[in-house]
């Protein structure tokens, strides 16, 4: 299993104040079911949203690799929903406990030789509007052709 920058816990702890605030705007002005689900707030009761059914469902220990890639400078998908982990500023919040059920109940099963996080760090010169929001980083996981060639035949 082979997982990019996929946001596994969802949108919630985004800590980039432009992409939460574009997200909201987005939803108010076009409601969306998906970014409804992501944020979890297609339910009052986290433990009723989609994506926390969707972590409680069995199969990822049925790969024999479990690869999760993420970067710190993606901002669209948050580096610990990417990850799969809960760290300690999210342990702490309000939802720490919803996170810590999610990642075990996805994990859980995994054996710890089987699950490998990958951190990537893109060496990028040049600043635009796509760099300081974190999305070229998010892009960049599919257009790097360099990144792909390395990922593949180093893995």
């Amino acid at each position: 299993f082979l997982s990019f920058c996929s946001p596994h816990l969802g949108l919630m702890h985004n800590s980039n104040l432009l992409v939460r605030g574009g997200l909201h705007a987005y939803r108010m002005w076009q409601p969306s079911l998906c970014l409804d689900q992501l944020t979890m707030s297609d339910n009052k009761d986290m433990r009723e949203t989609v994506l926390y059914k969707l972590s409680r469902g069995a199969g990822l220990h049925l790969f024999t690799n479990v690869a999760l890639v993420s970067s710190h400078q993606d901002h669209y998908a948050p580096f610990e929903s990417s990850r799969a982990e809960v760290s300690d500023a999210v342990a702490k919040s309000f939802l720490g406990d919803v996170y810590a059920e999610m990642c075990e109940a996805m994990l859980g099963q995994v054996s710890p030789s089987a699950l490998c996080r990958f951190d990537v760090d893109f060496q990028m010169t040049e600043q635009s509007l796509d760099t300081f929001i974190g999305r070229r980083a998010h892009i960049l996981f599919l257009e790097s052709h360099a990144f792909m060639r390395m990922f593949t035949h180093r893995c």
